[in-house]
């Protein structure tokens, strides 16, 4: 089995070329897949949810507020013509909730063709997730993760494609992942530093486990 593991720039080809204005290109035929992207209500997940729809594949937004995913539906059913966009609850930064996801997901698509890890949270210093663990280890990294090893059986044997959404952050704020305090327990800095840091380093920690994915199947 083998699995396509990649970063933002994979993705490049499904969104808009934000600086440039450019337009994705959805000339190719994607009718009969399905896509999952977390947290596709706005941004690059809900570019990458317009493109997707474009070539007719079937999207499933993931994300954890039901109105704000009512909005954007409507707005990619206006946008692209399709209604092949549905909305499913899922709180990554609530591990108890992600498994309760992928339960019922498996249950309403037994296959997913593509998994695209993009939702994220930055720039939130004293918070922490239901399992009160740091906010951003917890819900950019973890969250995703857990995800992806919930899935793993079913997205192995149909050779599905997974996509982590990474960042440039991970080369200045998280060059190296400290396997000791990955939730910054015991760092001496505070404030914009950390939150800083916090959010390279799970973007950092995004990359290494798709690379390691990729490495193993």
């Amino acid at each position: 089995s083998w699995l396509i593991v990649g970063q933002l720039f994979l993705i490049l080809a499904f969104i808009k070329k934000w600086s440039a204005g450019g337009k994705a290109d959805c000339s190719a035929d994607l009718s009969n897949k399905v896509a999952v992207i977390t947290g596709a209500n706005a941004g690059l997940g809900f570019e990458t949810a317009k493109a997707l729809l474009k070539m007719g594949c079937k999207v499933v937004i993931a994300c954890r507020n039901q109105t704000k995913a009512t909005l954007a539906i409507e707005k990619l059913k206006r946008e692209t013509k399709s209604n092949l966009v549905s909305f499913m609850m899922i709180d990554l930064a609530d591990l108890e909730s992600v498994k309760s996801f992928a339960a019922k997901l498996r249950i309403r698509y037994p296959k997913v063709d593509i998994l695209v890890n993009n939702a994220g949270v930055g720039w939130m210093s004293t918070l922490t997730t239901k399992q009160n663990i740091e906010i951003h280890w917890g819900t950019n990294h973890l969250g995703h993760m857990y995800l992806v090893q919930l899935l793993l059986p079913t997205l192995l044997e149909h050779k599905s494609k997974i996509i982590f959404v990474g960042s440039r952050s991970h080369r200045k704020y998280g060059g190296k992942i400290n396997f000791k305090d990955p939730e910054f327990k015991r760092q001496s800095e505070s404030g914009r530093g950390i939150m800083l840091h916090a959010y390279g380093h799970s973007k950092l920690a995004n990359i290494m486990c798709g690379n390691e994915l990729q490495r193993r199947y």
